[in-house]
């Protein structure tokens, strides 16, 4: 096939030296998702949890993204979701981290019973 792709020189494979050819990762940038939801005491069960994937395409990059079936209640800065890698050696992967936000109810409405005390010196009261 060499000789054919240059029909203007006479090619042996002696005067032919051997080369090497170099495949480099492909970059991917992994996006992990950022996600709200207003408390009601169950887990995240929205179906946009998946990552976005940035860069050359790749068939099926292997990774996962942090558990949140445990996170249930409102916590200061939210919860990270973290993207962890498997193995990809054809892919130069850079992740970015999202978050999961779980906002307080403001639906809940709470009603107190009226109670009297008389003072006692201390701070019980009975509500029955």
């Amino acid at each position: 096939k060499l000789q054919q792709a240059n029909p203007n020189y006479t090619l042996e494979s002696a005067n032919v030296t051997g080369g090497q050819f170099h495949i480099t990762a492909a970059p991917v940038t992994i996006i992990a998702p950022t996600l709200t939801k207003s408390y009601d005491g169950q887990s995240y069960t929205g179906n946009d949890n998946q990552a976005k994937v940035v860069g050359q395409q790749a068939a099926k990059l292997n990774y996962s993204l942090t558990d949140l079936s445990q996170d249930t209640n409102v916590q200061n800065d939210g919860y990270a979701i973290t993207v962890q890698l498997g193995d990809n050696p054809n892919y130069n992967v850079k992740t970015v981290a999202g978050k999961l936000t779980i906002t307080p109810n403001t639906q809940a409405t709470v009603q107190v019973q009226d109670s009297t005390k008389f003072y006692d010196g201390t701070t019980q009261a009975d509500t029955t």
